[in-house]
């Protein structure tokens, strides 16, 4: 069970910082969207001794011995007042977190501690290091977070949600990960697409042969009934159902609707052939140039109302 219950009428989101252009390209998407929801934001850092000076700050600043406290004192300003600067008035306001501990860990006990809508996080850090360091922690989260996690890989569309792309099949993740998207997108006013994709790897993704029209039927029907609760709180919902290769059709329909967000669940079962959750979602962070969100079944959207 989630830790937390879902988030109330001003939401948090929980942003990864260090420092690195990936990571201010999260705040700045993070930022964005705190303004469409009215979201509260917080800058998490972590760091650690000995190795925050060389990971951190570029040059390395020098200290004399036993000027660990100064140069903490010092980093803990730079990232207060520098590195945190996207986030400033946008949404609710923005509290930051500047602590010595495991990065994956102060992220994900700061989303406990705030019911946070999202954990937003860079694809990449500071270079060395402090590259793989962030790596393996996006890497981390979007396999064991319990909070869904927004990984933006390139610079952030101006309109960060307005258009929201949900790849669904008829698993339990993918319906968890559309009761997220759903919750997004009424709290931001945003339209949904919900894209249902037949899996076929020797086929153009706009074919549809006789052999399949039993399965094309079925998730068609699946996708109607999926719509309809997003339809009755409000949110414009469209339907598109392509058959082709997973990764490829969902991203090409990214670049179609020109979406500000990719969402997928992180485990699931594809309609009769291949996955459309599962480690698709994990290949959709590495490939997208748009954000993705990697939502987690554990996170409190369990149904749609």
């Amino acid at each position: 069970m989630s830790p937390w219950p879902v988030p109330a009428r001003h939401p948090h989101l929980v942003v990864g910082i260090d420092g690195s252009p990936g990571s201010e390209r999260a705040a700045r998407w993070a930022g964005a969207l705190a303004d469409r929801t009215g979201a509260g934001l917080v800058a998490v850092y972590a760091h650690r001794p000995g190795a925050v000076a060389v990971v951190a700050v570029a040059p390395p600043l020098v200290y004399a011995d036993g000027a660990a406290q100064s140069w903490e004192e010092d980093l803990s300003e730079v990232f207060a007042e520098v590195w945190c600067r996207p986030l400033r008035s946008h949404g609710a306001g923005v509290s930051t977190r500047f602590e010595q501990g495991q990065p994956t860990r102060l992220l994900l006990d700061a989303a406990h501690l705030h019911h946070a809508l999202a954990i937003v996080v860079g694809s990449r850090g500071r270079g060395g290091l402090a590259e793989h360091l962030l790596g393996s922690v996006g890497h981390h989260l979007t396999h064991h977070s319990d909070v869904p996690v927004v990984v933006v890989r390139d610079e952030p569309p101006a309109a960060p949600v307005a258009r929201i792309l949900v790849g669904v099949d008829r698993s339990e993740d993918a319906t968890t990960a559309l009761a997220w998207a759903a919750e997004v997108a009424a709290l931001s006013g945003s339209e949904v697409f919900l894209a249902g994709v037949l899996a076929s790897e020797d086929r153009h993704p706009a074919q549809v042969d006789g052999e399949d029209a039993g399965v094309v039927d079925i998730l068609q029907c699946h996708l109607a009934r999926a719509a309809r609760p997003l339809r009755s709180r409000g949110v414009p919902t469209h339907i598109i159902l392509r058959q082709g290769p997973v990764i490829p059709t969902l991203l090409a329909l990214a670049e179609e609707v020109d979406a500000g967000l990719i969402v997928a669940g992180r485990h699931g079962l594809g309609e009769m052939r291949e996955a459309i959750h599962g480690s698709v979602s994990h290949q959709l962070t590495h490939r997208s140039t748009r954000p993705v969100a990697v939502v987690p079944i554990t996170c409190p959207f369990a149904r749609l109302n």
